[in-house]
């Protein structure tokens, strides 16, 4: 599937317009939360599809008001699994919203630091109720592994006569985000436990555009930025180390040469790289 957003050029006074939407949004948001989805009973699936729309929203308010491209080519690989774990390369806060708009058949679950699940309008709510992982990136392991179990524990057996679809589990190997739009070192160990927990297959994802929208100075107008997303591979069920450090060696292979394909300039791709 490709989900295509073009525009010719942003609308005068597009940042201040396009401010004023989001920040409506997220006060909207946040009251909609508090006063319907804080008490129901499938709150988690209801605030799955919530992220879904408002990712959707963002993205539409941001090509609409300053000319942002955005491209989603997630059959480019074959049709996906029912769940599995997407493995990404990370840019920026924008990847969240960008890769929950793109699998919305597929609601991903995020691993992020626990300071971001209190005190941020809407976005907090969202990661409690919704359930994702809050973990600490300094000190020992053993209760972020603790926390990655619990998250590897939703819809392990989902009800198939629900009307939500069950949850998907992304992973950033990097750890964090890159500070050039290149791809960094895959660490194994985060991978590893969700990949031996859940069984499931892994999808190997490239992202690109995150650093350029980072950047606060090009907000206003980004008619010159193309956000893309593209599904390169589907792996098997990796559960033992050796076959989960074969998977993240050839998913950081194949996600690097194509991120450095869309990052070359015109005429002067690299010899191999991806298209």
């Amino acid at each position: 599937m490709r989900r295509s957003r073009r525009f010719s050029g942003p609308v005068p006074g597009g940042l201040a317009a396009a401010l004023i939407y989001l920040v409506a949004i997220f006060l909207f948001s946040e009251l909609r939360i508090l006063a319907t989805m804080s008490w129901r009973r499938r709150r988690r699936q209801v605030v799955e599809r919530f992220m879904t729309v408002q990712g959707r929203r963002m993205i539409a308010t941001v090509h609409r008001f300053c000319g942002l491209r955005y491209t989603a080519e997630t059959g480019a690989a074959g049709p996906l699994p029912r769940r599995f774990i997407l493995l990404s390369n990370h840019q920026s806060l924008a990847d969240i919203p960008m890769l929950v708009a793109a699998f919305p058949d597929h609601p991903p679950k995020f691993i992020a630091k626990r300071s971001l699940f209190r005190g941020i309008p809407t976005l907090s709510k969202c990661l409690r109720y919704g359930e994702h992982a809050a973990i600490n990136r300094r000190g020992p392991f053993r209760p972020t592994r603790r926390a990655l179990i619990r998250l590897a524990q939703l819809d392990r057996r989902p009800d198939p006569d629900s009307p939500y679809p069950p949850c998907s589990i992304a992973v950033f190997p990097e750890g964090t985000r890159s500070r050039n739009g290149s791809v960094a070192r895959f660490y194994r160990a985060g991978t590893r436990v969700m990949a031996e927990q859940t069984g499931l297959p892994i999808v190997a994802v490239a992202l690109d555009g995150g650093t350029a929208i980072s950047r606060l100075g090009a907000f206003g107008n980004l008619s010159g930025i193309h956000y893309r997303i593209k599904v390169l591979a589907i792996y098997p069920p990796a559960t033992d180390r050796h076959a989960v450090a074969a998977v993240l060696d050839d998913a950081h292979r194949i996600i690097a040469r194509q991120v450095d394909a869309w990052q070359a300039p015109a005429g002067s791709a690299r010899r191999g790289a991806a298209p």
